[in-house]
């Protein structure tokens, strides 16, 4: 559910639906968003509801996410950070760049806002560059320059659906366009 007064989702909520106060509510988490947004349009387009009914919100979501949680230099959205500042954890984590390049390219299809297109470039040249490994894994986690964040290359939550699904999604896309 969205914060009352940031651009962001939470997930603690109390009975009330007041928000639960403690540190780990307090955080964004760029990828989350972003893969709500493309999500929650998705369901709206299967469910036959009208897109522009939620384009506003998908839109400043994204804008939150990449105005606090993107790597202008580099590409690519970082792991999370505290609400209106921008980010403290500049990890950027192989599932979180799958669900960017979807939301990115989403909102790209239905506003043809060159923002988001371009953000979509940017992050994909990022992952391409930084993220792929020769046996054509996504690398689990990389510090915000490109840098191996340690010696993985996978960790117990990787799994294909997020860069599964993105690749599907983003070729299902190109194709009809």
């Amino acid at each position: 559910m969205k914060h009352p007064e940031f651009a962001a989702n939470i997930d603690g909520w109390n009975n009330d639906w007041t928000v639960i106060n403690n540190p780990k509510n307090h955080r964004a988490s760029y990828g989350h968003d972003v893969e709500c947004v493309w999500l929650v349009l998705e369901a709206a387009r299967a469910l036959g509801w009208p897109i522009h009914t939620l384009l506003s919100w998908a839109r400043e979501t994204c804008q939150y996410s990449i105005q606090y949680g993107y790597d202008p230099d580099h590409g690519g959205f970082y792991n999370g950070g505290p609400f209106g500042e921008i980010s403290d954890d500049t990890r950027k984590v192989w599932w979180i760049q799958a669900e960017g390049l979807v939301a990115m390219l989403t909102l790209w299809e239905l506003t043809e806002d060159e923002i988001y297109l371009n953000h979509f470039l940017q992050t994909f040249h990022f992952i391409e560059k930084h993220q792929l490994n020769a046996e054509g894994i996504w690398v689990a986690s990389v510090q915000a320059d490109g840098q191996p964040a340690d010696s993985s290359t996978s960790n117990m939550w990787q799994a294909a659906y997020h860069s599964g699904r993105a690749l599907w999604r983003i070729h299902q896309m190109i194709k009809s366009h």
